[in-house]
């Protein structure tokens, strides 16, 4: 599909349609994302070691805040590019491309820098203690610190390809890294195999995310000429123009999220004043209380629903399309 067919979706298509096409592949997507967000703790509490499985609990409210941080370019971006492309801003669409996709990469390695330096202090803040603080360090030293950037880029990418209309591609981008991390946590947590518990963990969920990305670049050069996402140097000199509405988007966004942080880590901190049992039951609950959030049958206004068709909203903003 090229850069018209693109933009045809949304802005011929009738509504129903264009709603479902963008519905679909993301909601399947986010099945594939809720197995895989449960994945670590599943194969980490069969080891039926409590310290573990605590280990990834103090470890997951840094492991989310790479959402935000993703959603700060990814949510912003997406928004921006579709109103531009609503107007027929090709040009605008590059350059705001351009600019969310430097933006995720800067942050992400500036994350990752910060975590490295202040690991100690804030996995305690997140309720480490000297039974789990080793095994959440090893956890996050990959699914942060290493694999943060991929993570990152991973959902940055799906935002910025269903934007310009790929929600089948972005769906099969995340999927991708999903079921490999699926298949990867059995084979480096379980003693069975390689038996590295939760910072094997860590490394299936870091490989996974590499490949995910791996498998968003592939898309891109082989759509090279009919995508908007580039990293063109000469885009980036736009930056203080279209920075703004990016941010104006993808700022509450990110909000959002990283107080969704401070709830989960102040709860980890005070169930850390409990048995380590405790904390691990934290951490399985917290996965279980994702349920209502992505299943598709919540409610006709859930996550699930809205979330996705962001875009179609946005270019109709910018072609101002009568709705109907």
């Amino acid at each position: 599909m090229n850069r018209k067919q693109n933009l045809e979706v949304f802005a011929k298509t009738p509504v129903r349609k264009a709603v479902l096409l963008q519905i679909v592949p993301a909601v399947a997507s986010q099945m594939v994302t809720l197995v895989y967000n449960l994945a670590d703790t599943y194969f980490v509490g069969m080891l039926n070691a409590p310290h573990e499985t605590a280990a990834v609990t103090v470890a997951y409210p840094s492991f989310l805040m790479l959402t935000a941080i993703s959603n700060l370019f990814g949510v912003g971006g997406a928004s921006a590019i579709a109103r531009a492309l609503g107007r027929q801003d090709e040009e605008g669409a590059r350059r705001i491309a351009a600019i969310s996709l430097a933006g995720g990469l800067l942050s992400a390695l500036l994350f990752s820098a910060a975590f490295r330096l202040l690991a100690d202090p804030v996995l305690h803040l997140c309720g480490a203690t000297e039974a789990t603080y080793a095994a959440a360090y090893g956890y996050a030293k990959w699914v942060v610190i290493l694999g943060g950037p991929f993570t990152i880029l991973n959902t940055l990418l799906a935002n910025l390809v269903r934007a310009e209309g790929g929600a089948g591609a972005a769906a099969f981008g995340v999927s991708f890294g999903g079921v490999l991390n699926i298949l990867l946590d059995p084979l480096f947590v379980l003693p069975q195999f390689l038996g590295l518990g939760a910072v094997g963990a860590g490394m299936a969920t870091a490989l996974s995310n590499g490949a995910a990305v791996a498998c968003f670049a592939v898309y891109l050069v082989r759509r090279r000429g009919a995508t908007y996402l580039n990293l063109l140097p000469a885009n980036l000199r736009y930056a203080a123009q279209y920075l703004r509405p990016i941010l104006a988007i993808g700022f509450p966004s990110a909000l959002q999220y990283a107080l969704t942080v401070v709830a989960t880590a102040a709860q980890a901190d005070f169930v850390s004043q409990y048995p380590t049992e405790a904390v691990a039951a934290l951490g399985i609950v917290k996965k279980l209380d994702q349920l209502p959030c992505i299943s598709p049958s919540v409610s006709p206004t859930d996550f699930c629903r809205c979330w996705p068709i962001t875009t179609l909203p946005g270019i109709t903003v910018g072609v101002r399309r009568p709705s109907g």
